[in-house]
């Protein structure tokens, strides 16, 4: 036991001397710590035995560390060499602790703690710097602040649940995704389960975010078809009166709204994105309505609020459209503008993120007319607490003729009931592109038997999906109107001027199998050529001047598949016949009429 004692106290010597960068020293005591070690094992039963030569093989992998050359010891950082001292340092710890020699235990722990600190500044600071502020931020900008800057005890939730009408935007162009952060807070206070501020780490056992004093945190967004972590610190925009800059809780202490759209802000800008989907992951559907479409039902649409808002099986926002300044006036109502869907009885129950822009319309807080008794009961509605309720503050690869070459994908469907959604969802690679959002995505579903469609109408697509600007495009096969199982999906970019990424998702009831088509023909060869005065023959209907048109022949030595692409300017129709040298069972073919 006396060469074990011996032993701890010298390397715990080697350890002083590793922390103060004395490597050499520190190298001489742990190889001496190991030899005696190596000794005192020798004198013991085999568990006592197995655990001292562990214990001196840590010796020597730490002084074989530490020895490295200078020039392979300066490609680590100073974060990097002090985490490792910290991790050694932390083992030793464990096995004093465990060994029952509390003072040693009390000393290490002590310097791996300090090395830690060492290792991370505190307060966390992003690496990537501070956010770019748009320019109304910019007007009022003074300072980065940190929460117990701004407020007295600063929290992430203010209670055991979040407010959905705690939460104000100030003057970031997001109405969009403050809107989104209502939907999601009401949904917790609804269904009592944790769904937006579960993104927020670090959190508890049971997805409850934690406040942490040292600023870093990390928010899981749903982008480009993947769940991604964003790292930001807790420092956010404030006004020479120390006010905020961003969205922010009326419950003045509470900062789980500032933090999460600071952390969206850092990865779209200003821009509004599906955010609803950006925060739960939820698959996401819009909803154009128009009134005046025949094919718009909007009783169906208002049966399907009804009942899946009240089930917890959906979340919406509603978004206006552009009107004059008269309109906007009377109704109260923002052109452009996005609104949380809160409650729905035949009115939507709506909330404006701003806060301070009303609706003045019927059924307002204003309107004395249609307001009864029964119905303000019915609704669980006040318009005299309404009135007062938030009203402070101020707020702000073109393919028109040949998909041929367009993702394709085949689509089996078994036996069963329900339906199946296919979301196409478009990456977002630079912000750029959804500054301006030029690209335009649908999906074309074929019945088809899985088969490469090459022509946009021929077969005519058994669902033609119109071409949106957003990033994503959600489609909806109902197996009770189709007794077809298997389709073949198109994927669709109008007037194509990008190369686009893009995820493909399906979702059903019942199973069914997704896979790509592949492209079967690997050997290829390019020809140009042209219709130029005599070789203009024309269709085979110009029989004088038919065979004047430029010919190709083609020989095949074996079995194979077939495809031939004719392509000349827009303006021009063509086409082409195959005919057969030796007809050998094949017959001469056509294009058909001319396109």
């Amino acid at each position: 036991m006396e060469l074990t004692k011996e032993a701890a106290d010298v390397a715990l010597k080697a350890i002083d001397f590793d922390k103060r960068n004395c490597i050499d020293a520190a190298v001489y005591f742990y190889h001496e710590a190991s030899r005696l070690l190596r000794r005192a094992s020798q004198q013991l039963n085999e568990p006592l035995c197995e655990e001292l030569l562990k214990k001196a093989n840590e010796y020597d992998e730490r002084a074989e560390t530490i020895q490295k050359p200078s020039e392979k010891r300066e490609f680590q950082n100073k974060e990097h060499i002090n985490l490792n001292k910290c991790r050694f340092l932390f083992r030793q710890a464990l096995d004093a602790d465990e060994s029952k020699n509390e003072s040693a235990a009390v000393d290490l722990y002590t310097q791996a703690i300090q090395l830690a600190m060492q290792a991370y500044a505190i307060p966390f600071t992003d690496k990537d710097g501070p956010l770019a502020l748009s320019p109304k931020q910019k007007r009022d900008f003074y300072r980065w602040a940190r929460p117990e800057e701004i407020c007295s005890e600063p929290v992430l939730i203010a209670g055991e649940r979040v407010d959905c009408f705690s939460i104000k935007q100030t003057i970031v162009s997001d109405c969009s995704f403050v809107a989104s952060l209502a939907v999601g807070a009401l949904y917790e206070m609804r269904f009592h389960k944790r769904l937006i501020t579960k993104i927020i780490y670090p959190r508890k056992r049971n997805k409850e975010p934690l406040f942490n004093p040292f600023g870093k945190y990390m928010v899981k967004l749903h982008l480009n078809g993947v769940t991604r972590k964003v790292i930001i610190d807790d420092t956010l925009p404030v006004n020479k009166y120390n006010q905020l800059l961003s969205s922010f809780s009326t419950k003045k202490n509470e900062m789980w709204i500032s933090l999460l759209e600071k952390a969206y802000m850092k990865v779209m800008g200003g821009y509004d994105f599906p955010d609803l989907h950006a925060l739960t992951g939820w698959i996401p559907e819009r909803v154009a309505i128009r009134v005046k479409d025949p094919d718009f039902n909007s009783d169906s649409l208002f049966k399907i609020l009804l009942t899946r808002l009240h089930r917890g099986d959906v979340l919406a926002t509603v978004a206006t459209g552009e009107m004059s300044d008269e309109e906007a006036e009377r109704a109260g109502l923002i052109p452009t503008h996005a609104y949380a869907v809160l409650d729905d009885k035949k009115l939507l129950q709506l909330k404006n993120p701003w806060s301070h822009v009303r609706w003045r319309g019927n059924y307002s807080e204003l309107d004395t007319l249609h307001w009864t008794r029964e119905m303000c009961a019915a609704l669980n509605y006040d318009p005299k607490s309404a009135a007062s309720f938030d009203n402070a503050g101020v707020g702000p690869a073109k393919d028109t003729f040949n998909i041929g070459d367009n993702p394709q994908f085949r689509l089996q469907v078994g036996d069963g009931k329900g339906a199946v959604w296919i979301l196409l969802t478009r990456h977002i690679v630079d912000i750029e592109d959804f500054k301006y959002n030029r690209e335009y995505i649908t999906i074309l579903v074929y019945k088809n038997k899985g088969k490469r469609v090459y022509y946009p109408h021929d077969p005519p697509p058994y669902l033609d999906g119109v071409r949106i600007n957003s990033p994503h495009y959600l489609t909806k096969i109902m197996l009770a109107d189709t007794t077809e199982r298997d389709f073949t999906l198109v994927l669709s970019q109008y007037e194509k001027s990008v190369t686009i990424y893009y995820t493909l998702r399906a979702y059903a009831t019942c199973p069914f199998s997704l896979e790509k088509i592949t492209d079967p023909f690997r050997h290829i060869k390019k020809i140009d050529g042209e219709w130029r005065g005599i070789s203009a023959g024309g269709c085979a209907n110009n029989h004088l001047t038919y065979s004047n048109n430029p010919r190709y022949r083609l020989n095949i030595v074996s079995y194979s598949h077939l495809c031939i692409d004719l392509k000349a300017p827009r303006q021009y129709q063509i086409g082409f016949d195959f005919i057969p040298l030796v007809t050998d069972n094949y017959s001469r073919k056509s294009t058909g009429d001319f396109r």
